[in-house]
């Protein structure tokens, strides 16, 4: 199994405020959706609830604490669950499904947001969490593509 764990990050490891990104990048959105388009993709309920609509030509899998329904799990059966895929699978967030997978993951992509901005959720550091940087990218003006693998 492949485990990819994707975020934008500022450069304190913000990700998000008032369960919103803190910046809008349309740059980052087309590659999360070239990235995502035809793969698993694990989020949290309430991120899930954040989106504007359904997230076409992918199967997203529910991370949640609150009574199970179709396509959602709690942690012990998306394991379970994730244990027979063959295929890549994208952890999309938030943070709460970011803490609880990180250690399931084998590999990072981080879109380095340039600047300090406002956030109440936090992505831990991965440089200091055993995770070693592979290579920055530039994706816009205001942000890199980090590749990061667990060291």
């Amino acid at each position: 199994m492949i485990l990819t764990l994707m975020a934008a990050a500022d450069l304190e490891w913000g990700i998000g405020v008032n369960g919103k990104l803190p910046w809008h990048l349309p740059e980052d959105l087309k590659r999360f959706k070239a990235r995502t388009m035809g793969k698993a993709v694990v989020m949290g309920r309430k991120t899930v609830e954040t989106l504007p609509s359904s997230l076409p030509g992918r199967r997203i899998l529910t991370l949640t604490r609150h009574p199970l329904g179709f396509g959602q799990h709690d942690l012990a059966s998306l394991l379970t669950t994730l244990a027979s895929e063959t295929d890549e699978i994208i952890v999309a967030g938030g943070g709460e499904v970011y803490r609880a997978l990180l250690p399931y993951c084998n590999r990072a992509e981080i879109t380095r947001v340039k600047g300090v901005y406002t956030a109440d959720t936090r992505l831990i550091d991965l440089s200091e969490h055993g995770w070693t940087l592979l290579s920055s990218d530039p994706l816009s003006e205001i942000s890199d593509i980090e590749q990061w693998t667990r060291a």
